[in-house]
């Protein structure tokens, strides 16, 4: 659940459940440290008052998993430039735990774990809801566990059967 889908709604979205992987709002030091490095300079790319907004973390999660990834290669391997098989390894091999994600000012965002065979990075959810008064979202629950009993066997399924139509060799998890 994005701020795009519920603002059109008004009042009507008022209550509205969403599940999420990451804690909502930017009220986060990276938050706060893009307001005043980039935003406060001059040089922030679209509206200020977005800085925070799901999508606007999602973008700047997808952009610290990136760079950390670059990093982790590069200290693996002992290079500057890295090439694809070594960005490969740091993505399958990535571990943002509580220290990480305090280093970058993103406190209290949950450890992410991901493997060659586990791309989710062990993938619970919370459940966030709208408050179209305050136009924000808060949290309503917990981290929850998904139902990987159920859906990891479709998933395998339907990988599976694309696979074979296609004429694909699936990589190994182990």
């Amino acid at each position: 659940g994005t701020e795009n889908d519920v603002a059109p709604a008004g009042m009507g979205a008022d209550g509205y459940k969403a599940a999420t992987f990451h804690p909502p709002g930017g009220d986060f030091q990276l938050h706060r440290d893009i307001l005043k490095y980039v935003y406060d300079k001059g040089k922030g790319a679209g509206e200020r008052s977005r800085v925070g907004e799901v999508l606007y973390t999602r973008g700047v999660l997808n952009f610290v998993f990136v760079v950390e990834a670059i990093r982790d290669a590069q200290k693996k391997f002992g290079v500057k430039v890295i090439n694809g098989d070594q960005m490969r390894w740091a993505l399958e091999n990535m571990n943002m735990d509580q220290a990480r994600w305090n280093s970058l000012g993103l406190s209290g965002y949950r450890d992410i774990k991901v493997t060659k065979c586990d791309h989710e990075g062990s993938g619970p959810v919370l459940i966030q809801q709208w408050n179209a008064k305050a136009k924000k979202w808060k949290l309503v629950s917990g981290w929850n566990k998904v139902m990987r009993d159920v859906v990891r066997p479709m998933i395998e399924s339907g990988a599976a059967a694309y696979a074979k139509e296609n004429n694909i060799t699936p990589r190994s998890c182990s």
